[in-house]
Parts: C-alpha cells; sequence; structure tokens
C-alpha cells in the first residue's frame, strides 16, 4: 500500500495527464502560443502558421520564376536574330559600295581600265536577295539620297523576296558619284557569250511581275513599250547566288561630248572565261 506522500504524487501527475490529453482534443488558446514547447518551435523554424504560407507561396514563386525565364530567353533570341540581320545587312551595303568605287575607279580611269569585284547575293533575316538594280533616274525627287545629282543619278539598288513580295534593301541603295547625264553602263558583248545575260526590266528574272511590288509605276518603266524616264541594267539570282562582276571602260570612236561608257559582265563564281 502507498504511502500518503506517494499517493499524493501520484494523483498530481494523473492530473497532468488529463491536462495534456484536454490539450490534444482542443484548438491552441494564446495562452498555449506562449507555452515554452510552442515557441520552441517557432524559433526553430518549425511554425505551423509558416509552413502552411510556405506551401501556397512556392507554386506562385515557381510560376513567377518560369515567366521570367521565357520572358528573358525570347528577348536573347529576338536581339541576337536583330543584330545577326543588322550585320547582314551592313555587309550587303558594303558590297554595293565596292561596286561603286569600282565603276568610280573606271570611270575616272583610261579608256580600257577595268576592274572585278566579288559579289554574293545574302539572305538577311527574311529578306533573301533576288538580284542587283543598275538603274539610272532622271527624277530630282528619285534621286534625293544622291546629294549633288539633281538632273539624275545612278544608283545600285538590292531587291530581295520577303514574305509580303519584292522589296528594294533601301539600307543597302548606294549611289554612283558619276554624272549621270554623261555615263551610260551597258551589257558586254563577248565572243564565248561567257556573260550572264542582264535584264532591261527592274525584276531580277527579266519579267515585269514585280513592278507593283516595287511600287514602279508606268512613269518609270512602261511594260508595254519596255521604254521609261528611267534606265536599268539587272543581275538576277537564276544562274547563281555569286558572281565575278567586271567593269571595263569603252574607248567611243569621235565621240568629243565627254561621254563615257561602261561595259559590265557578270559571270557565276567557278566559271572560266577566256
Amino acid at each position: 500500500m502507498l504511502s500518503p506522500i506517494k499517493i499524493k504524487f501520484a494523483h498530481k501527475n494523473e492530473g497532468g495527464i488529463r491536462r495534456n490529453l484536454k490539450l490534444k482534443g482542443r484548438r491552441k488558446s494564446s495562452k498555449d502560443l506562449r507555452r515554452p514547447q510552442f515557441l520552441e518551435g517557432i524559433v526553430c523554424g518549425r511554425s505551423p502558421l509558416r509552413f502552411r504560407r510556405g506551401q501556397m507561396d512556392a507554386p506562385i514563386e515557381l510560376v513567377i520564376a518560369i515567366i521570367i525565364m521565357v520572358t528573358s530567353l525570347g528577348l536573347g533570341f529576338y536581339v541576337m536574330e536583330t543584330s545577326k540581320n543588322n550585320q547582314c545587312i551592313s555587309a550587303l551595303q558594303t558590297q554595293t559600295q565596292q561596286l561603286q568605287q569600282a565603276i568610280l575607279d573606271v570611270g575616272l580611269g583610261s579608256a580600257g581600265s577595268k576592274k572585278t569585284i566579288r559579289f554574293s547575293m545574302p539572305s538577311c533575316g527574311d529578306q533573301a536577295v533576288q538580284g542587283i538594280q543598275f538603274v539610272k533616274y532622271t527624277s530630282a525627287e528619285l534621286c534625293r539620297r544622291c546629294p549633288g545629282h539633281y538632273s539624275g543619278c545612278w544608283q545600285i539598288v538590292p531587291v530581295a523576296r520577303t514574305r509580303d513580295g519584292m522589296t528594294a534593301v533601301s539600307d543597302a541603295i548606294t549611289c554612283i558619284e558619276l554624272p549621270a547625264e554623261r555615263v551610260s553602263i551597258e551589257q558586254a558583248q563577248t565572243p564565248d557569250q561567257s556573260c550572264t545575260p542582264l535584264s532591261t526590266t527592274p525584276c531580277p528574272d527579266g519579267t515585269t511581275s514585280c513592278l507593283s511590288q516595287l511600287g514602279i509605276g508606268s512613269s518609270l518603266y512602261n511594260p508595254a513599250s519596255g521604254t521609261g524616264s528611267s534606265n536599268w541594267l539587272t543581275l538576277g539570282s537564276q544562274n547563281a547566288r555569286q558572281y565575278l562582276i567586271t567593269f571595263n571602260k569603252v574607248l567611243s570612236v569621235g565621240d568629243v561630248t565627254g561621254h563615257t561608257q561602261i561595259t559590265m559582265c557578270a559571270v557565276p563564281v567557278g566559271v572560266r572565261t577566256n
């Protein structure tokens, strides 16, 4: 039989057990939140409230992170594509400037002067270059990009095909720094017929199907008569994408007007000529 003291402690422990059981069966009050066990869980980062809120925030944070990543990748690809396209257009402009310099050197040189330039027709983004025009305008309005050439001008104009049709690559157009009224550029005639035939229409394929797409009206070029206020000599990409273009200054016998005649011969790269 237990002594009175032991019985007193037994009753005390039994009451503590009852209180613990009651606490487990009911919601925690503000008094319970101040208990050492609960405070210890908060200090150690095991707060039930924080854990539940973290579970709710995690999917939202993941979605935001995915959106930021996809946006960053898309912007990066766009910047890379734009930079690549600009570099391609810049390289095309450099080629047209080289053609202009060759024509200028030949035109200012003596009779028989000759110069050859390698020219390629690239694809810059959605613009696939189909040909290059050597066009003579007699309208001051169309010669605005050529300062000092008010009575007429020669321009080198790359023409490209896009999803919307044919268009001039305006950023690569180059003016020929020779007086248009005293200079003519013509197809070279060789005995072996090695030069690629050039079109006298604005369209690289030798037809008139691109006139409306390029915005060329009948006053500039009349499809019915094949004439107009402007003259074209167009090299297309039907035979090749790369050419060796040779310019030659021809001596006009008996010509005392100071007129300069330059012939042009385009040969696909890899083709041998005599």
